[in-house]
C-alpha cells in the first residue's frame, strides 16, 4: 500500500469516527430526560388578582442542558383527554387568553447534569376577563417554541409541560352529563370486557367526574368495582368538550359465570354544588365451548332419565301381567298358570352383589344421574352466590400527557 491510499484510508475512518460519535450524541440527546413539578396548576382566582409560583425543572440527564420556556393556550383535542397547543397571536380580543396573563422569563434556563432549576412565573388576571375556565401551559423545550410552530399548533415532541387550569371567579356554570356508556359488544364468551364512558361537559368551567362503575352478575351479586378519577388530579373536562374514559375489565374464570350482566356508572362532579350522574349498560358472557359441553351432558342426562323411565313402566307392566296370569310372549297370550304346571319348582338361592347390580342397574345408573344433577346445581348455586371474586381492571395508558 503506497502512502497515498494511506492516507486516504485514514481519513475515511476519521470521517467514520466522527459521524458515529454524533450519531450516539444525536440518539443521547433523543432520550434527554426532563421532569417537571408540578405537572398541574388548578388557580381560582378573582378579576385584578395577582398570582406568583414557580415550575422546579429536574435535568436527570448525564450532561448539561440549555432549555427556553415558553407559555402557550391549549385546548382539548379529540376525547381521550389529549391537548393541542395554540400560540399567542394578534387578535381583536387582545389580552383575552389566560396565556397572555402569564409572565416567564424568555432567557436561557441552564441546568447542570442531576440537577434542578425554579422557574418562577407571575399570573395577573385582568379586571374584566371573563368568569369560567382559562387553560393554558407553560412549555419546557430544547429551542424556542416560536421555531416549533406549525399552523395554528405547535410541535411539542421536544417539549415538556406543566398545565395552568383557572377559574375565575364569577357565574360559574357547572354542568355535566354522560353522553354515553356502553360496552364494544354485546355478548363474549369470556369475561374480558372494554368499557367506555363518554362524559360531556356543556358548561363554563373544567370538571373532573369523580365516581365508581360497579359490574353486577345476573344474580345481583357484586363482580367488580372501576374507580373514576379517585386518586388523581388528572381525568378532568374541558368546558364544551366530550371526554372518553376506557376501561378494561377481566372477571375471575368459572364456567358458572355465565349470564347477563350489568354495569352500573355512578359519577359526581362540581366543586360548588355537587351533583350525581349515573348510566347503565348492559352484556352477555356466553362461553359456547363451555356451554356446549354442559348442554351435551344435560341432554344425555335426560336422554338416559327417560330411557330408565321408560324401562321402568315397561317392566312394571310385566310384572302386572304377571300378577294376572298372562304374559304377552312373541306376540301371543300365554297362560302362567299352564307354563307352572309344566315347570319344576326350583329351590330359593340366595342373591349374591353381581346379580343385584345385573337386576337393578337401571335404578342405580338413575341414582347417580340423580346425585350428580344436584351436585352440580349446588355448585352452580354456590359459584354464582359467592359474594367476593376476584377481577382485574385494566386502564389504557394514553403516549400524551392527558389534562
Amino acid at each position: 500500500m503506497n502512502r497515498k491510499n494511506f492516507y486516504i484510508w485514514l481519513g475515511l475512518l476519521f470521517a467514520f469516527l466522527i459521524c458515529v460519535g454524533w450519531a450516539n450524541k444525536t440518539e443521547a440527546q433523543e432520550k434527554m430526560v426532563l421532569t417537571l413539578t408540578p405537572p398541574l396548576f388548578k388557580v381560582n382566582l378573582g378579576p385584578g388578582e395577582t398570582w406568583r409560583s414557580s415550575i422546579k425543572v429536574v435535568n436527570t440527564n448525564q450532561y448539561d442542558m440549555d432549555l427556553y420556556a415558553s407559555v402557550m393556550n391549549f385546548e382539548a383535542r379529540g376525547e381521550k383527554g389529549q391537548a393541542k397547543f395554540i400560540p399567542i397571536v394578534d387578535t381583536e380580543n387582545a389580552n383575552g387568553t389566560l396565556a397572555e396573563w402569564i409572565e416567564v422569563s424568555d432567557e436561557i434556563i441552564h441546568i447542570k447534569q442531576e440537577a434542578s432549576e425554579e422557574v418562577p412565573f407571575t399570573l395577573q388576571i385582568p379586571e374584566d376577563a371573563s368568569p369560567g375556565g382559562h387553560y393554558a401551559a407553560i412549555l419546557i423545550g430544547t429551542q424556542p417554541v416560536k421555531e416549533n410552530l406549525e399552523g395554528s399548533g405547535i410541535a411539542v415532541s421536544s417539549l415538556i409541560s406543566s398545565l395552568i387550569f383557572v377559574e375565575v371567579r364569577g357565574e360559574i356554570i357547572e354542568e355535566g352529563r354522560i353522553k354515553e356508556f356502553s360496552t364494544n359488544k354485546s355478548v363474549y364468551q369470556k369475561l374480558e370486557v372494554e368499557l367506555a364512558l363518554r362524559f360531556e361537559n356543556t358548561g363554563n368551567v373544567h370538571l373532573q367526574p369523580k365516581g365508581e362503575i360497579i359490574i353486577y352478575n345476573m344474580w345481583g351479586k357484586e363482580r367488580g368495582k372501576i374507580l373514576i378519577n379517585q386518586k388523581s388530579e388528572f381525568g378532568n373536562v374541558l368546558p364544551k368538550s366530550m371526554r372518553t374514559f376506557n376501561f378494561v375489565w377481566k372477571g375471575e374464570k368459572n364456567i358458572f359465570e355465565a349470564g347477563k350482566y350489568k354495569a352500573l356508572a355512578t359519577l359526581t362532579y362540581g366543586k360548588e354544588n355537587h351533583r350525581n350522574v349515573s348510566r347503565e349498560a348492559y352484556f352477555w358472557i356466553i362461553p359456547l365451548k363451555s356451554i356446549g359441553l354442559i348442554g351435551g351432558g344435560i341432554i344425555a342426562f335426560f336422554a338416559v332419565l327417560i330411557w330408565i323411565i321408560r324401562s321402568y313402566i315397561k317392566k312394571a307392566l310385566s310384572i302386572e301381567s304377571k300378577k294376572l296370569g298372562r304374559v304377552q310372549e312373541n306376540g301371543e297370550i300365554v297362560n302362567l298358570r299352564d307354563m307352572q304346571k309344566k315347570e319344576k319348582k326350583a329351590a330359593p338361592s340366595r342373591i349374591s352383589l353381581k346379580k343385584f347390580n345385573k337386576k337393578h342397574y337401571k335404578f342405580l345408573i338413575f341414582a347417580v344421574l340423580i346425585i350428580g344433577g344436584l351436585l352440580t346445581v349446588s355448585l352452580y348455586l354456590r359459584a354464582v352466590l359467592t359474594a367476593e371474586r376476584n377481577f382485574e381492571i385494566i386502564i389504557p395508558q394514553e403516549q400524551e400527557r392527558t389534562l
